[in-house]
């Protein structure tokens, strides 16, 4: 059997010579020659010296070189753009007013949060007064990028975007197109695409000038409210810019933003002191313009093309997916009075076939709900009276995805993404009629399916019996 031999000894054994495989001794290498030696004595010279060098750019580079303080910044919440004619400001030359020739010009308004006070006695800092917590400014310039440094120049700090919690379009701008602005959403770093995106009804400016918030102390936190309350009425789903740009640049090229306005919201009064010998005065509740949703503006390519009202704003968001919940009200079975039927869930599919030669639109939705509340004396816990409910569920969203439908096919606008459906079950077939998807669009026969099931009528099965 072969020995097994190690590269180690024992201490204290006694080394012996090394021998070749024909028992013979092995000669002792030669030593190495002087050239070498200095050869690589001047390669680890070379090395000690690159590193001692980038050691000393590291220590010159290091922290932050281009660092801005936060009390340097002045962080942006909502931002709005809007265009005006160029004359009415001294940037348009005196010639091109006369001809008419002036190019628009943009006007961005931003509000800023306002920096809390220093700390007061018996608290901590900060305003709590109410009102709103922020400062507007005002900047106009031939772009955007131009306006926003006007409005640079105007303030003490420089605005930070990337904080900003939405962007209002103005209704003109829109009407004249975008694509000043959707290049700056995609070009510039500071803005961010979680940014919400909304349209004004006039001036967008008006909407950050006037809004008065209620409950909340800016209107970025209104908006941001707005958003997370308004998709489960079903009413508007408010876009990012992240969705904005991918439904622009997609295969249809159009969608859908919803319009915010201000609406009237009345406020209780507060009665001053009554000056002594005086009768007190009867105080009316002031009045106080609040943002809210009302409809949605529908955009292809770039530009502002029509309108939906409510109703057909959640039609397509049927169709869209993206109505986690929302109250229909239909007749009771039995009896004209309302019933309110609350939906708790909901999922759609909208798909394209070929059927004897020409393309048929398809929509299928699944719905679950409750019932909530009930206006007549109907034993609704039959299931004859169930099943009646069910199906006229089922008619009133075939209504209105009925109606949405009609009003974008007028458009030419394919909000649904029957084309994106085409496109991922034919690819060939959409590469051919991409070019003229619009009008194809426009004469698109499409076939509505809605099932709905109700799972539970609350607490109660029957109304209340008055005696």
């Amino acid at each position: 059997m072969a020995r097994l031999t190690f590269p180690f000894r024992h201490e204290g054994a006694q080394a012996r010579p090394a021998r070749s495989s024909h028992g013979r001794r092995a000669k002792p290498p030669l030593p190495a020659p002087a050239s070498d030696v200095l050869l690589a004595a001047a390669r680890i010279a070379r090395m000690a010296s690159a590193l001692a060098v980038c050691g000393a750019v590291c220590g010159l580079v290091a922290g932050c070189w281009d660092r801005r303080e936060i009390n340097q910044l002045a962080m942006v919440s909502v931002g709005a753009v809007d265009i005006v004619p160029s004359d009415e400001g001294p940037m348009a030359t005196a010639a091109e007013t006369k001809l008419g020739t002036a190019k628009p010009r943009f006007r961005v308004t931003a509000e800023f949060y306002r920096p809390r006070g220093g700390a007061t006695a018996g608290g901590d800092g900060g305003d709590d007064t109410g009102g709103r917590r922020v400062s507007v400014g005002v900047g106009t310039g031939w772009t955007i990028a131009g306006a926003v440094e006007e409005l640079d120049v105007k303030m003490p700090r420089h605005p930070y975007w990337a904080h900003q919690t939405a962007s209002i379009i103005g209704e003109d701008l829109a009407r004249h197109g975008t694509l000043e602005l959707l290049d700056l959403w995609d070009r510039d770093p500071e803005i961010r695409r979680s940014t919400l995106v909304l349209l004004s009804r006039g001036p967008a400016g008006e909407i950050v000038t006037r809004a008065q918030s209620v409950l909340e102390k800016s209107l970025a936190e209104e908006i941001l409210g707005i958003s997370r309350v308004a998709p489960r009425s079903g009413y508007g789903a408010v876009p990012t810019v992240h969705s904005v740009l991918l439904d622009i640049t997609g295969d249809t090229a159009c969608t859908v933003i919803p319009f915010i306005t201000l609406g009237p919201v009345p406020e209780p009064a507060e009665p001053g002191p009554v000056p002594q010998g005086q009768e007190p005065k009867v105080w009316t509740p002031a009045v106080m313009p609040t943002a809210r949703l009302t409809g949605a503006g529908v955009l292809y390519r770039d530009k502002l093309v029509g309108e939906l009202s409510p109703r057909e704003t959640r039609g397509v968001m049927w169709m869209r997916n993206k109505v986690p919940g929302a109250v229909v009200e239909v007749e009771c079975p039995g009896s004209r009075s309302p019933v309110a039927l609350e939906v708790t869930r909901s999922s759609a599919q909208v798909g394209v076939r070929v059927k004897k030669g020409a393309l048929e639109g398809t929509v299928k939705v699944q719905l679950e709900g409750n019932v909530a509340e009930q206006g007549g004396d109907t034993d609704l816990s039959t299931e004859r009276a169930l099943a009646s409910l069910e199906s006229r569920l089922a008619e009133a969203v075939r209504n209105e995805i009925s109606e949405a439908l009609a009003k974008t096919k007028s458009y030419g606008t394919d909000l649904a993404g029957f084309g994106p459906a085409l496109h991922r079950a034919n690819p060939a077939l959409w590469r051919s009629m991409k070019a003229r998807w619009p009008d194809e669009y426009r004469r698109l026969p499409v076939t509505i399916e809605v099932k709905a099931r109700l799972r539970r009528t609350g607490l109660t099965l029957k109304p209340p019996e008055l005696r």
